[in-house]
């Protein structure tokens, strides 16, 4: 879907700390551009609406930027926008990512014929820095020790931004191992602001 001409045309990520049904469906009813399909992640919006977790923090901000009011459940929404969920056009793909939600709050109303429930356990600290060995190997690179560390401190609670930085920077590589150099040409802390980058 997204390696067609149009995929980027076609994906929508919304964030759950500040939007609601309204927002998800005015991304996963569109019609898809010049394809088949849409896709449409959703990062966060159940597990705010069942009270089981903190909204999601924007791709990029660290944990230290994210919401830290108690979470509240909030049943007529959350029964909303589960009503929808069999509405969904079969042209698009909705993906729910949660940190930490029991499906079992969700399982029954989920249509069974098109929803699917998959769990991934995140890396332990201890165990990051191999997680990024693998996802290097993934991407058809290789990082030296000193840049794996590197990387394990840049965002260790934002595994899609750290995925994303392992990818460009096995491709900037090319074909050699990373190196420590390589991670501070190339990779910006979540810290760093724009003002920032501007006293520079």
């Amino acid at each position: 879907m997204l390696a067609e001409p149009t995929g980027e045309y076609n994906l929508s990520e919304l964030f759950g700390g500040d939007i609601g049904l309204g927002d998800v469906r005015a991304h996963a009813d569109a019609l898809p551009f010049m394809a088949d399909r849409r896709l449409v992640i959703v990062h966060g919006l159940l597990g705010r609406l069942a009270g089981a977790s903190k909204p999601a923090a924007r791709r990029g901000k660290s944990a230290r930027t994210r919401a830290t009011a108690t979470p509240v459940r909030d049943n007529d929404a959350l029964e909303a926008l589960l009503d929808y969920l069999p509405l969904i056009p079969p042209s698009t793909a909705l993906v729910l990512v949660e940190d930490a939600l029991d499906p079992a709050i969700v399982a029954g109303r989920l249509p069974p014929e098109r929803a699917h429930i998959h769990a991934y356990d995140r890396p332990r600290p201890g165990d990051l820095g191999r997680w990024i060995e693998r996802r290097a190997k993934h991407h058809g690179g290789k990082l030296e020790a000193a840049a794996v560390r590197q990387l394990a401190q840049l965002a260790p609670d934002d595994l899609g931004l750290l995925d994303g930085e392992i990818c460009k920077l096995v491709t900037y590589a090319d074909g050699r191992a990373v190196t420590p150099d390589d991670v501070e040409l190339l990779s910006v802390t979540p810290e760093v602001t724009i003002f920032g980058l501007l006293d520079a």
